[in-house]
This record gives C-alpha cells, sequence and structure tokens, in this order.
C-alpha cells in the first residue's frame, strides 16, 4: 500500500477496534480510560491509516541537526494512555519514524510498505517525539520506544531524547536547542488545562 493511501475500509474498521481495545487493558481506572478513549475515538473518526506526515509540531525548527537532543513536554495521563494504545509491542512502545510518518512497529528490521500502519496525526506525542528524531537524525528517521517511565528513546543508541511530565510544562529544549528555539525561550504560551497542550490563536483545544 502507498504510503498516501488508506487502508481498505474493512482493515481500517478492524485496526481501530483493536487500537480501542488495547486501550481498555492499559488500566484498571474506568475513569480515566474513558476519558483517553473519547479523545481518541474522536481522532479516529478521520484517520485512514495513511503515511501523510504531519506538517508541523510543537517542536518544529527547535532542534540542533545532529545532535543528541533533551527535550521535555506535558501531557496529562489519558494522552499517555492513547501513546501506548497506538503501539503493537508491550513493555517499551516501538514506533518507526520514516519521511513519510510514524508507524507502529514490532521488528528489528525493515517493514515493509504494505504492511505498515501509521499513526501520524492520532498522538501529539508520538508526532513530536518524531519530528525530534527526525531534527536529530535526518528525514531518513528511525525507530523509537516509549518506555516505562513515559520518555521517548532512540531505539540507535538508547538515548532518552523526550521525556513526558505529568504536569504543564511547555515544550522544552533542555539540551541541543537549535538557534530559532534559543531565540524564542523568552516568549511563554498558553496551555489547556486538561491536556496541557499549547492551544492555538482560537484558545480551543484542538487534542480534547
Amino acid at each position: 500500500m502507498p504510503a498516501s493511501e488508506g487502508l481498505p475500509l474493512t482493515q481500517l474498521v478492524e485496526e481501530r477496534r483493536q487500537i480501542m481495545s488495547r486501550l481498555g487493558r492499559l488500566s484498571d481506572d474506568r475513569e480515566l480510560c474513558e476519558a483517553a478513549a473519547q479523545r481518541l475515538e474522536s481522532r479516529l473518526q478521520s484517520w485512514r491509516g495513511s503515511g501523510i506526515a504531519r506538517a508541523s509540531t510543537r517542536f518544529k525548527n527547535k532542534v540542533a541537526q545532529g545532535v543528541d537532543a533533551i527535550c521535555r513536554v506535558g501531557a496529562d495521563r489519558a494522552e499517555i494512555l492513547i501513546v501506548r494504545a497506538l503501539s503493537i509491542t508491550t513493555g517499551e512502545c516501538q514506533f518507526t519514524v520514516s519521511m513519510n510518518g510514524v508507524f507502529a512497529s514490532d521488528s528489528n528490521g525493515w517493514t515493509i510498505d504494505k504492511t505498515r500502519i501509521y499513526v501520524s496525526g492520532l498522538s501529539p506525542l508520538i508526532d513530536d517525539a518524531a519530528d525530534i528524531l527526525r531534527q536529530m537524525r535526518g528525514p531518513q528517521g528511525g525507530r523509537m520506544f516509549f518506555d516505562r517511565e513515559d520518555s521517548f528513546l532512540n531505539a540507535r543508541n538508547r538515548h532518552r531524547f523526550l521525556t513526558v511530565d505529568d504536569e504543564a510544562t511547555p515544550p522544552t529544549v533542555l539540551h541541543g536547542a537549535s538557534r530559532v528555539a534559543q531565540t524564542a525561550r523568552s516568549k511563554t504560551f498558553p496551555t489547556c488545562t486538561t491536556c496541557f497542550q499549547i492551544l492555538p490563536a482560537t484558545g480551543q483545544c484542538d487534542f480534547c
């Protein structure tokens, strides 16, 4: 399947079912699962499993090329559950970043195009991590893990490049910032009080 095409309808329905099923098994906190499910179901309505990369993330142009950056960002527990539900591996969640987007993976080698299930656009955290990895390694990206400590790691060297805080932490580059990010450090941005994502100019959160 070309990256720009969506999944066949029957497969798309089944993939959506499996994602929601995994989400329901991740926590005994029913209220938390319901909040995450409501958020994810809204995103899945327009999801087609295609590999069109996100045009912009909260870390766009903020990381210097070729540097093992160290970044932090805030998210609520519902967003963290969504990341884990989109993974097809247990323990450390594995994703692969390509020039076409991000897909859930479970192998150490090359994944042929027709078996790739792209999850680009379903999680701002995954999209952020993918963008940072591309800035560090180049547009070819590579594999990354989301570990049990809620951090994204570069599979190549186990470098922890993005840590997710369970609090209202703005997107921050602690090490390896680009000149653009260094210039913008003094600026502050309003964030959503529910999921801690930066609010657009409308003031309405795009993720809740």
